[in-house]
């Protein structure tokens, strides 16, 4: 989302993609979104999986209304440093998804590498934090909008996994209580 060119009173929003070269980095990139898309379409069902990616993309449009003309997003792009709405932390949160139905499903990193998609989503929430940590530690101001995006885009993954974060939830609770006897039992 573009926010910023003025129409009769209002912010007119538009959507960008960023063109640039169509590399097998970037074949392989869209080859993984769509086996994960793909997978959660087969497992939620296409009008569930509609909704989700649906509701999520509203809710990016509406923060793009919302935060898109905020002081701080003129200032970023001021120094060069672009930032609008996007739907990027929505793709991301589909992988949550994915890992919470299919967090022993094994991926090959770098193609001979195997990982299951649960530590990969693990190391996604890390980014998550990073980057919620730094939308309150970016010296030009707090970055809303980021924020907003970010919690915004775990909202479908609320709305359409209940069940699936509390058996996620009391798991790792156990697994952390038995390393917490084995600690003690040292």
């Amino acid at each position: 989302l573009e926010p910023g060119k003025e129409f009769i009173g209002a912010d007119f929003v538009g959507f960008k993609s960023k063109p640039g070269e169509f590399g097998p980095y970037r074949a392989l990139i869209l080859y993984f979104w769509w086996f994960v898309g793909t997978t959660l379409e087969n497992s939620l069902g296409s009008r569930k999986f509609f909704l989700y990616y649906l509701i999520g993309t509203l809710c990016d449009i509406i923060c793009g209304f919302v935060f898109g003309d905020l002081p701080i997003i003129r200032l970023l792009n001021a120094y060069g440093i672009y930032q609008y709405p996007t739907n990027y932390y929505l793709h991301y949160a589909m992988f949550f998804g994915f890992a919470l139905l299919y967090g022993e499903q094994q991926m090959l990193l770098f193609f001979f590498i195997p990982v299951k998609a649960k530590w990969i989503a693990l190391l996604d929430l890390g980014f998550y934090v990073y980057n919620i940590i730094s939308c309150f530690t970016n010296p030009l101001g707090t970055n809303w909008c980021e924020f907003a995006l970010i919690l915004i885009s775990l909202l479908p993954i609320v709305l359409f996994f209940p069940y699936d974060l509390k058996r996620m939830a009391r798991s790792v609770r156990s697994t952390v209580s038995r390393w917490l006897i084995r600690i003690r039992n040292r």
